[in-house]
């Protein structure tokens, strides 16, 4: 039976526009190891990732992760989502701790029915222990959208949501 060799925390920010589901933007924060690591092998370690140790992280570390989908488990009721590509990834230094942010998009559209989603970012490896921080979840929606959330247990989160008359 394997276990984390690995943890990280991560934000997630559902982004809705009136359409429905957009994606999600999160920001992960690496363990001190594994920080070390990626820090010590891609950086010159002043804590600020310049363009070239941006590209070094990417090629390096997060090529693999973004290879996997992110660990992303994503559902729109019984069918899983592939995260097919991840956008925006920015390498940072906080703390002597590296964080990774970037988006996935994830488009699910809204109707006047509730539609339920759930999501979750899980390694099945089990080598990689993946936990939302508390309270780093949320749903960014405008007023013709509303949303709800639920955590089913610690680390799946049930969304619903549906188009509404302003």
């Amino acid at each position: 039976m394997a276990h984390p060799h690995m943890f990280v925390e991560y934000t997630a920010e559902l982004i809705f526009d009136e359409t429905g589901l957009q994606g999600i933007q999160t920001e992960w924060t690496f363990d001190e190891m594994f920080s070390w690591q990626v820090i010590d092998e891609n950086t010159n370690g002043d804590e600020i990732v310049d363009d070239e140790e941006q590209n070094k992280i990417y090629q390096n570390a997060f090529s693999y992760l973004a290879n996997t989908g992110c660990f992303a488990e994503f559902w729109e009721g019984f069918e899983r989502y592939q995260v097919k590509e991840v956008k925006d990834f920015k390498a940072s230094i906080k703390d002597g701790m590296l964080i990774y942010s970037f988006y996935l998009p994830w488009k699910v559209q809204a109707e006047s029915e509730v539609k339920m989603i759930k999501f979750l970012f899980n390694d099945p490896s089990y080598y990689c222990a993946v936990t939302p921080k508390k309270d780093g979840v949320k749903l960014i929606a405008p007023g013709n959208i509303k949303t709800e959330m639920i955590m089913q247990d610690r680390v799946t989160y049930q969304i619903s949501f549906q188009k509404v008359n302003k």
